[in-house]
């Protein structure tokens, strides 16, 4: 510890220094008014001046880092600071020592040191020694895909087996025939069988060729099956099984168990997957009440006013509402009228029903649509009368008013 500096005959000097300037000012100041004031010696005056600026004690300020300063006790403790004053008078060599403990490192080695400065191991609390240390975790066998192995810890091992702490090399399996390990991620690696853990090893001899370009029964969960490449199988996300190369559909799921085969009308069965022809199989030892709903038929709205509850893709010569909503909401039987599409086609439908083209009114026909002049507004701000057919023949784009309309009806 360092030890603090008194107060030196400088410092005591600055003092008196200022107390002489205060009592100067005391003297020179006249009485006041109000009240006699009997004159005093001038070292009555000092020594009641001195008396009311004390020099603020000082001692030993004990840091957290283990040095120690000589100064007050707002300096040491006050406005953030993190010091520990022990009182007037004190010395730094009355300061504790710093509070240690042992750092624990996982190569085996140990320092008493401080909580913060360990910062390479694990600080086992205060006053605690090295010998109090857990042991290190023991290297073990790493046993690698060629035979070789290497001591290391669990963490060091990435390209091999490890075989556990403590467990020595010679307990590494001996060395095996190599073949084609196929990852579903579309890599490969050629190891034995043994080190396949995450994919499927195609057998002894086989190379990584055999798992991009062989082909092989892909059985999927639906019960259908394809002969495809393994990366073909997994392709855009698919789920399925790949059975490896040279296998056939006729494998797929030989001893899966039943599961539920649903149907889109919302009935449900158990079956093996090869039973479930129409609906889809969830796969082995699903259950019905895992099957997603079926979807709600709606109403198909017909042009001659009739409706039929159907789904979606069923409606294919009507208006389909949606899913679940009922034929009343289809709109009444409307007149018909000539709807005119700008491919030169048309329809003569009611006007709900011409979504794609001109609806010319009730009681129009197509004729209107090809026959019938009518003004034709182009965006140039230019007019012609002319067929509909005509108004847009050409790629022109204009936009055409109707049979009987004239140029000055154009906005």
């Amino acid at each position: 510890m360092k030890q603090g500096i008194p107060l030196t005959v400088v410092q005591l000097a600055s003092i008196f220094s200022v107390t002489s300037a205060f009592v100067a000012c005391a003297a020179a100041r006249p009485p006041t008014a109000v009240a006699r004031v009997d004159p005093a010696p001038a070292d009555r005056l000092v020594e009641s001046a001195t008396s009311h600026f004390e020099v603020p004690p000082v001692g030993a300020c004990c840091l957290i880092d283990g040095t120690c300063i000589i100064t007050t006790r707002n300096a040491c403790v006050g406005a953030g600071a993190t010091g520990r004053w022990l009182g007037r008078g004190t010395t730094c060599d009355m300061c504790p020592p710093p509070l240690t403990g042992a750092c624990c490192r996982d190569d085996g080695t140990c320092e008493i040191l401080a909580a913060e400065d360990c910062v390479d191991g694990t600080y086992l609390g205060h006053d605690t020694t090295c010998d109090m240390c857990p042991p290190p975790p023991a290297p073990g066998g790493c046993c690698h895909a060629d035979g070789v192995c290497e001591l290391l810890s669990a963490d060091a091992c990435t390209d091999g087996v490890f075989l556990g702490e403590g467990v020595p090399c010679d307990v590494c399996p001996p060395t095996t025939p190599t073949g084609a390990c196929c990852h579903y991620d579309g890599t490969c690696d050629e190891v034995a069988v043994d080190y396949c853990d995450n994919g499927l090893w195609l057998g002894e001899g086989t190379t990584c060729t055999d798992c991009t370009e062989a082909l092989g029964a892909c059985c999927f969960f639906d019960g259908t099956c394809a002969l495809t490449t393994l990366d073909a199988c997994f392709k855009g996300g698919a789920v399925g099984e790949w059975l490896g190369p040279g296998t056939t559909c006729d494998l797929c799921f030989a001893n899966a168990n039943p599961g539920a085969c649903c149907r889109q009308d919302g009935t449900c069965d158990i079956v093996p997957p090869e039973e479930c022809v129409v609906g889809s199989f969830l796969g082995p030892d699903t259950t019905c009440d895992m099957c997603p709903p079926p979807p709600t038929p709606g109403a198909c709205c017909h042009e001659d006013g009739t409706c039929d509850l159907l789904f979606g893709d069923a409606c294919t010569n009507g208006v389909y509402l949606g899913d679940g909503v009922p034929c009343d909401m289809c709109p009444g039987t409307a007149p018909l009228g000539a709807c005119c599409h700008n491919d030169g086609t048309c329809e003569e439908v009611a006007v709900d029903y011409c979504s794609n083209g001109l609806w010319l009114g009730e009681g129009t026909t197509c004729w209107d649509c090809t026959g019938s002049p009518g003004a034709c507004c182009f965006y140039d701000g230019t007019c012609a009368v002319t067929t509909l057919n005509l108004c847009f023949k050409g790629g022109a784009t204009g936009n055409w008013l109707g049979p009987g309309a004239t140029c000055d009806m154009c906005p």
